[in-house]
């Protein structure tokens, strides 16, 4: 009698068993749910913030490229202005040599004014 009174009380022991291991598989879902909802959402910022790296590099390259211009059309204005220049002293005379200082001036203005 003792065996029929020992297996009958296995069962319900078995019936906790598998609420406990359905329990448990429900809490380890419900946990891996969310570390994906988490992971979602981190994956989506890192995407944004690659995204807007993205345009501020185009940004950045335009600006370059505007600046690089810029640069050539300054060139280009030195080298004229240093041909005068040339031209200038060669000339002589104290008349060119006033003309030659304000020049000097007005070149350094410009200068000031295009780095400022």
């Amino acid at each position: 009698m003792s065996n029929g009174g020992y297996g009958h009380s296995s069962r319900p022991s078995l019936h906790n068993d598998r609420l406990y291991a359905e329990q448990s598989e429900r809490l380890m879902e419900s946990q891996n749910d969310e570390m994906t909802a988490r992971l979602s959402e981190k994956v989506n910022i890192l995407k944004q913030l690659s995204i807007d790296i993205g345009v501020e590099v185009k940004e950045q390259n335009r600006m370059l490229n505007d600046m690089e211009v810029d640069f050539e059309s300054t060139q280009g204005l030195m080298k004229k202005t240093l041909t005068n220049l040339t031209h200038l002293i060669n000339s002589g005379g104290s008349k060119h040599m006033c003309y030659l200082v304000a020049f000097i001036f007005a070149i350094f203005m410009l200068v000031y004014w295009l780095v400022k």
